[in-house]
């Protein structure tokens, strides 16, 4: 089932890890795929974690169902 809703999001590099049905709210997990990361404001390419923090973001609806993706987000250090 998580392989079939990464592939329906196509969002690419972002799996989906989980998924919760609470009534008419559907909240699935994502999480990059990528090891490494380049930094905003220096453009340096790291693959040491800093720090993970993470983004509810509301989606558009399944029929009746409200979707919303919870994803991790990934800080890493240079």
């Amino acid at each position: 089932m998580k392989r079939q809703l990464t592939k329906r999001l196509s969002l690419p590099g972002v799996s989906v890890k989980s998924q919760k049905q609470l009534e008419n709210t559907l909240i699935l997990e994502g999480e990059s795929n990528s090891k490494k990361a380049v930094c905003p404001r220096c453009h340096k390419s790291s693959s040491r974690l800093h720090q993970n923090h993470y983004s509810l973001i509301k989606d558009i609806p399944w029929g009746e169902i409200e979707v919303f993706l919870r994803v991790k987000i990934s800080t890493l250090a240079t």
